[in-house]
C-alpha cells in the first residue's frame, strides 16, 4: 500500500517532471521567441557579481530580437541567434561593422607577425553556445572550467 507520503513525492516528481518537460516543448516549439529581451552577465564561476561589480557601470551583455538577429553592444558585435531544445547560439557576422574576411584581413594587415591576434579574430566570429538552466531565468555558456551566466534584464526591446 502506497503511504500518503510516498504518494506526495511521486505527485510532485511528476509536476515537477511535466514542468520541466513543458518549458523545453516550449523553447522548441516557438524557437526561443519567449527569450527576446536585453540579457546582462550576472555571475562568473558560479558567483554572483556583487553590488560594487553592478556599480562599476553598464554589465556586457546582449539582445535578442525577434527577428531573429542579436546585438552586443560592448562588443560591437550583431549576428543572427538560434534555439535548439535549451541550447541558444549566438552566430556572429559582424564585428566592429565588419564582416569575418574583412576583419581577419585587416588584423594580419594590423598585426603580421602577431599569430594570437590572428587567432583572436578566428574566435571573434565563432558561434557563442549557451544554455537555458532550469530556472529559465538564466542562460550559461561554459568554456572549459569557467563560466558566465546571464539574466535578461528587460523582455521587450527598448525603442530606438
Amino acid at each position: 500500500m502506497i503511504t500518503k507520503q510516498l504518494a506526495r513525492r511521486q505527485l510532485l516528481l511528476l509536476i515537477v517532471a511535466s514542468l520541466i518537460a513543458l518549458a523545453l516543448v516550449g523553447c522548441g516549439g516557438n524557437k526561443g521567441k519567449d527569450l527576446v529581451g536585453i540579457w546582462r552577465l550576472s555571475a562568473i564561476n558560479g558567483k554572483e557579481l556583487d553590488a560594487h561589480t553592478k556599480g562599476a557601470g553598464e554589465l556586457p551583455g546582449f539582445e535578442l530580437r525577434d527577428t531573429g538577429t542579436f546585438t552586443m553592444p560592448s562588443f560591437t558585435t550583431a549576428g543572427s541567434w538560434s534555439m535548439d531544445g535549451n541550447k541558444l547560439t549566438l552566430h556572429a557576422e559582424k564585428y566592429n561593422n565588419q564582416g569575418k574576411e574583412e576583419f581577419q584581413k585587416e588584423t594580419l594587415k594590423k598585426y603580421p607577425n602577431d599569430p594570437a591576434m590572428q587567432k583572436i579574430a578566428e574566435q571573434v566570429f565563432a558561434d557563442f553556445v549557451l544554455t537555458l538552466e532550469a530556472d529559465g531565468h538564466t542562460l550559461t555558456s561554459k568554456t572549459g572550467q569557467n563560466s558566465q551566466s546571464f539574466r535578461r534584464v528587460a523582455t521587450r526591446t527598448p525603442t530606438q
